[in-house]
């Protein structure tokens, strides 16, 4: 290959690395700039998650076939105070699935911390979203929530990866001696800054003591 020619081939193989790399860097600072927007919405989303109204309303569900029977009751037909708690927990949860959907939030952070409750509240309103998707003629009623259960049921928090705890595990002096140890280094390294620190009643630099 004559000398040019491969300085020509060179020069395509670093543009091409230098693309390559320049994409991957782009991804990357996208992915962390969804994060950041995102991080808002998630807090406030498990706010309301862990409000005591809103499990107030998850765990009148338990109740809701007792008294209304699933096979033959639509939303539309359900008493005010069932009917309340239906709206408040499938509307909170069809909101999540949509945003689950659309790649606004993670879809792993909603199974990792609400798929029992999504999974429950899918169980038990199931029967009745069904219901009045006939009655309404509109397939499509709730279904990111049933998007958000689904994705639940296909893969349970247990198979998210996380770290356990071995249950023979027990803590010890050792743990209480390695807590002392970083509680003092941290104290030693924060005396340590504090000495190199300026006095605010020193002298400037430059200039004699008098």
């Amino acid at each position: 290959m004559k000398p040019d020619n491969l300085i020509a081939l060179l020069s395509m193989m670093v543009s091409f690395l230098a693309l390559v790399v320049s994409a991957v860097v782009a991804l990357k600072q996208l992915r962390m700039l969804r994060h950041h927007n995102s991080l808002p919405i998630v807090v406030d989303m498990f706010q309301e998650f862990r409000s005591v109204e809103f499990r107030r309303h998850v765990h009148a569900l338990d109740d809701l076939w007792t008294g209304e029977p699933p096979e033959a009751t639509g939303t539309r037909d359900l008493p005010d105070e069932a009917w309340q708690h239906f709206t408040i927990v499938a509307g909170f949860l069809n909101n999540v699935g949509l945003m689950a959907h659309q790649g606004v939030i993670d879809s792993a952070v909603v199974r990792s911390f609400m798929s029992r409750t999504v999974t429950k509240s899918w169980y038990r309103l199931a029967p009745y979203v069904r219901h009045e998707r006939a009655l309404r003629g509109d397939p499509y009623y709730q279904v990111y929530f049933e998007h958000l259960a689904a994705l639940c049921i296909a893969r349970p928090p247990v198979d998210l990866r996380t770290q356990r705890v071995d249950p023979g595990w027990v803590w010890t002096e050792s743990d209480r001696w390695r807590s002392a140890h970083l509680a003092e280094a941290g104290r030693l390294t924060r005396a340590r800054t504090a000495d190199r620190s300026p006095s605010p009643h020193a002298p400037p630099p430059g200039r004699p003591r008098r």
